[in-house]
């Protein structure tokens, strides 16, 4: 039990470290990860195609389902944002909430995910893809993949931190709970959490950067809501009770909590969730391209190829020679038919017959007395 507790140990700080390169950084196709291979850490191909579109090796083996389920998401958050809007517009106040920052960046993920998915199979379906052509290098990300990502990075977790402020900073007990809010502070998340399960998405460690910046960047808004004169519908001068920067020590106190340690211990838990995910739904090894059963299929061919190419010649006197031999075995074997049968030996044609040497031996004889 210790034994495969401090493999799994080992394999998890393999991970852990692997994430922290300057290339898993950006949004490009090559990546640096550990994923247990023979290999450990090793510098990765993605293929967008299938990490951010269809991948036929997930659970939802049929493309029309998968692109189905993924425009059907896209219209259930599509229709609370803009059911959000019209019920609590709260005369233009509506953009000045986390939660529908949030929503938003929700919407753009949708609809980015939509697109990726549907030109991923008009890309499988062209004969000039690399892909098809068998080539092994990996196009570049498009744009609007890389997009996709970015928002996936900030609204995975973030969905997640939004539902956890929501329900136990900002909502008072007591006060009435309505469809509206759970849906936009639960759903969206559960419906985040099942994407994360059909797709290959990969989250990188280092993406969670991007959450951070996300959750500054509202912080910051939140003094500069405060500090403009600005006020809710209600009132206030701030937007949310744990954010009035009329105290600025409970509230800088709650933004380095929440930025600090929250959005970070988060973002840990989610890449430890989606790549255990990633390992159990792919059987071969995640974000790469060629795997290491494709490979070593490669050098045993290739060795064979060179053991045959190396090997003597033979020469044309050994083919016929060896081609020759079956037939000297047939001619050489009785028949079935003549098997037991006795046959008397042929005399030599050079040998002389006994008979004549005797009748050649009385006519000298004769010849001799006249």
């Amino acid at each position: 039990m210790s034994e495969s507790c401090s493999i799994c140990l080992k394999k998890g700080w393999g991970w852990f470290k692997a994430e922290f390169s300057c290339t898993n950084l950006n949004f490009n196709k090559d990546i640096t990860a550990d994923v247990g291979t023979v290999h450990g850490q090793d510098v990765y191909t993605l293929n967008w195609r299938k990490n951010f579109g269809y991948d036929p090796g997930r659970c939802i083996k049929s493309f029309p389902v998968f692109f189905g389920i993924r425009v059907v998401c896209f219209l259930i958050i599509f229709g609370l944002w803009i059911g959000s809007m019209v019920i609590n517009w709260l005369q233009g106040r509506w953009w000045i909430y986390l939660t529908h920052w949030g929503l938003f960046v929700e919407v753009i993920y949708w609809t980015l995910a939509v697109i990726t998915t549907y030109m991923s199979k008009q890309e499988n379906s062209n004969p000039n893809s690399p892909e098809t052509e068998g080539e092994t290098e990996q196009e570049d990300l498009p744009l609007y993949a890389k997009a996709m990502w970015l928002a996936w990075d900030i609204i995975l977790p973030g969905s997640f931190i939004i539902l956890a402020l929501y329900w136990f900073a900002v909502f008072e007990p007591g006060n009435t709970v309505n469809a509206m809010g759970v849906f936009v502070h639960g759903i969206n998340f559960l419906i985040m959490a099942f994407d994360s399960i059909l797709s290959s998405t990969p989250y990188l460690l280092l993406h969670g950067l991007y959450l951070f910046i996300f959750g500054l960047v509202f912080v910051i808004w939140s003094y500069i809501f405060y500090a403009s004169g600005l006020k809710d519908s209600n009132g206030n001068r701030y937007i949310y009770p744990v954010l009035d920067w009329s105290n600025p020590g409970s509230a800088a106190a709650f933004s380095a909590i929440a930025l600090f340690f929250v959005v970070p211990l988060v973002v840990l838990i989610f890449w430890i969730s989606v790549n255990l995910v990633n390992q159990t739904c792919n059987a071969a090894v995640p974000y790469k391209e060629d795997s290491e059963v494709e490979k070593c299929d490669d050098v045993e061919s290739n060795t064979v190829h060179e053991k045959n190419s190396s090997s003597t010649p033979i020469s044309k006197k050994e083919q016929e020679s060896t081609s020759a031999q079956p037939h000297q075995k047939e001619i050489e074997s009785p028949s079935e038919n003549n098997r037991g049968k006795e046959t008397e030996p042929r005399p030599a044609e050079d040998e002389p017959n006994p008979k004549e040497i005797a009748s050649s031996n009385d006519d000298d004889v004769n010849v001799v007395v006249q």
